[in-house]
Parts: structure tokens; C-alpha cells; sequence
């Protein structure tokens, strides 16, 4: 059975406390990353965001994720107040690294992954990175992310784009877009910088694991920064 992901990603017109979601983790989720969009300053130093924010969760099963998705204000009352809400429905197709999104602790990505789609397909991006201390390799990641962050702003080929800085300080963040195709996706990363560049920082010891996974769109809807986004 293939795995599937949902988002659900909103905004508000005021900031959140730190106890406006008391959602939880949804009943027969594999894991489960909430928290509030991420800011990094020009100093690689991180802070919240707190009128922005996602849920990210992994099931087994696709219909467990679909009928989540339909009936998300029950479970996350809290977007009924949201001023912007988009939700999408994802299956991984490709991954790889570590991560501790599940029970805690940290283990390898072990996905039932969908068919991989035609490369002039939509795809979704969701990495991640784990710290085992806050030295000049972390800083330099975060002053990395706040680099490619302004250069993905306006980028062709992307989207969405958004972060998840995870409530629980225990579990790893991660960031999330989508790009109009595999091509999109690989010229940016790979090909160009400031991606490129800013890939090296993950040998750093502080860096104590890291992931990348690519998504099928099952489906992606909603609005976002006042926009409609839908495929």
C-alpha cells in the first residue's frame, strides 16, 4: 500500500500563542510535524512566524488521508479562524535519509513509494534536517536556508512554498514546495546557486541528519498569500 502525506498549511490574521492549536496528533497517523512557519534572519539565527502555520502528517492508507483532509476543521477547529487555508494530498515517490517525524527517534525513511510520474508532472519537495549541537554548522545552515529562501521568492517553476518549524523543539523541521516539474526542481538544487552551495554545510558535524523526498500531486488546493493554487 502506498504511503500518502497530507499538508495542510494556513494563515491568520493575528499571531497564534503557543497554545492556540491543541489539535494533537490525528488517530492512525504514522507521524506527525505541526508547528509555525520558520523565519530565518540574515544571522542563521531561526524564530516563528506565528501567524502562519502547517500540519504535516504520514499514513498508510490513501483513503485515511483523503477523508482527513475533508473533514480537517474537526480535528484542527483552529482554521476556522484562518484567513488563507490550502490542503494537498501526497504520495512520496522518491527518498532518502534520516529522520525522527514518527516516534522520536531518529531512523531511516522507509516510505511505500507511489510510481514515479512523468518528469512534466507537478512535483512536491519535503526536506528536512536534524542538529546535534548550535556551532558555526548550524548558523551556517541557517544563514544557508535565509539565502535560498530569498532566492526561491518569485522563483519560476515553484508554486508553494513554505517551512515548518515544529513545535516540539525534539523534532525535526522541514521544508515544503512545489514545483512545476522534476526539471524545475533539479536546475534549482543542483545546478545553480545559492542551493548548490549551501548543500555543503550538511557534512557539518553539527548537521546530524538530513532527508529529501519527492511527491506525487494527488491533489493540492486552496488559497495561499490570497491566491488560488490548485492542481
Amino acid at each position: 500500500m502506498t504511503s500518502t502525506i497530507t499538508l495542510i498549511s494556513a494563515q491568520f490574521e493575528d499571531d497564534l500563542s503557543a497554545r492556540s492549536d491543541e489539535s494533537g496528533v490525528p488517530a492512525s497517523a504514522l507521524g506527525h510535524v505541526a508547528g509555525s512557519e520558520a523565519h530565518w534572519a540574515a544571522s542563521g539565527l531561526p524564530s516563528r512566524k506565528r501567524n502562519v502555520r502547517s500540519w504535516l502528517t504520514f499514513w498508510a492508507d490513501e483513503n485515511a488521508a483523503h477523508q482527513f483532509v475533508e473533514k480537517r476543521n474537526d480535528h484542527i477547529p483552529l482554521l476556522a479562524d484562518a484567513t488563507d487555508v490550502l490542503t494537498a494530498v501526497l504520495q512520496p515517490f522518491a527518498a532518502h535519509g534520516d529522520v525522527n517525524w514518527f516516534d522520536g527517534s531518529a531512523a531511516a525513511l522507509n516510505f511505500q513509494l507511489a510510481q514515479r510520474p512523468d518528469k512534466t508532472a507537478p512535483v512536491f519537495i519535503i526536506t528536512s534536517a536534524g542538529f546535534g549541537g548550535f556551532g558555526s554548522g548550524a548558523i551556517a545552515f541557517g544563514q544557508g536556508t535565509h539565502t535560498v529562501r530569498e532566492a526561491v521568492q518569485g522563483q519560476d517553476g515553484v508554486r508553494y512554498e513554505a517551512q515548518i518549524l515544529a513545535d516540539d523543539p525534539k523534532i525535526d523541521g522541514v521544508t515544503l514546495s512545489l514545483w512545476d516539474n522534476q526539471m524545475a526542481v533539479m536546475d534549482f538544487a543542483y545546478k545553480r546557486d545559492p542551493h548548490k552551495s549551501v548543500m555543503a554545510v550538511m557534512d557539518h558535524e553539527d548537521v546530524v541528519r538530513g532527508s529529501f523526498t519527492r511527491c506525487l500531486v494527488k491533489s493540492f488546493d486552496g488559497i495561499w498569500q490570497g491566491k488560488r493554487v490548485n492542481i
